[in-house]
């Protein structure tokens, strides 16, 4: 009798194994996956917004110059990252055509304004990639440009 609570016991642990595994595979969650994501946009908006306020600060438009020197040391660089960041995370089955879309407009976004900067003063420019964000439910610190 005690035999057969055993291999019971070992039936249910091995049981429970197999379905935490399976669990596991689901990746995450809606919620937890924007989450994830808003918060490594968020780590990149910061900077880019620190630097254009100090830029600003003075009340005054930047020259062309100082302009540039902003999105080549910040924008360009933690947009970079940003899309890097956001490459890394795995979406939820439901978002994955969708989040592809978006990626791969915000990768060819990153490869236009490294080779503009000067469209990044233009938010017509970003309709198309930051309607995508909008839709996959991000925050604004995922949208690209001004505004």
């Amino acid at each position: 009798m005690r035999l057969k609570g055993a291999r019971t016991t070992g039936l249910a642990l091995a049981l429970g194994a197999v379905v935490a595994v399976g669990c596991g595979d689901e990746g995450p969650s809606r919620e937890e996956f924007i989450r994830e994501a808003n918060a490594a946009c968020e780590r990149h908006a910061v900077p880019i917004r620190e630097a254009a306020g100090n830029l600003l600060a003075g009340g005054e438009l930047p020259d062309p110059q100082e302009f540039r020197e902003l999105a080549l040391g910040t924008i360009i660089p933690e947009y970079n990252e940003q899309v890097g960041e956001l490459q890394s995370l795995e979406p939820p089955d439901e978002l994955s055509e969708e989040y592809q879309r978006y990626l791969e407009m915000s990768a060819s976004t990153r490869e236009e304004i490294t080779q503009d900067p000067s469209m990044i003063t233009n938010p017509a420019n970003f309709e198309e990639v930051n309607r995508q964000a909008e839709q996959l439910g991000l925050s604004s610190d995922c949208r690209v440009g001004p505004g």
